[in-house]
């Protein structure tokens, strides 16, 4: 006799038990319409980073923490580059465009 498997079922342990941070949502956000964009698979974006697909699809589920090495492999991958600019550069460029 079959033993039965209440729903969500096995698949459900890998899921995220805590609310994804709103930084990382955004990050996650960002991966899978970029990859939409860019018709860039899971498997090819794994491919190009040396990790395995399902990593990728955990990342861009929210089921799994993404790594700051990993982020910036990915953002290559997907040809842009990661910079950190100072939130006052950021401000006083602003405010020049909207005083243009």
């Amino acid at each position: 006799m079959s033993e039965k498997t209440e729903w969500p079922g096995e698949w459900a342990k890998h899921r995220r038990k805590t609310p994804i941070p709103k930084e990382a949502e955004k990050v996650r956000k960002w991966l899978r319409k970029t990859m939409k964009e860019r018709k860039v698979t899971h498997a090819a974006l794994a491919e190009r980073i040396g990790v395995a697909p399902s990593h990728i699809t955990r990342i861009a589920t929210g089921c799994s923490e993404l790594r700051v090495s990993t982020l910036v492999r990915i953002v290559e991958a997907l040809g842009y580059r990661m910079v950190f600019i100072p939130e006052d550069k950021i401000r006083e460029a602003r405010e020049r465009k909207n005083d243009s």
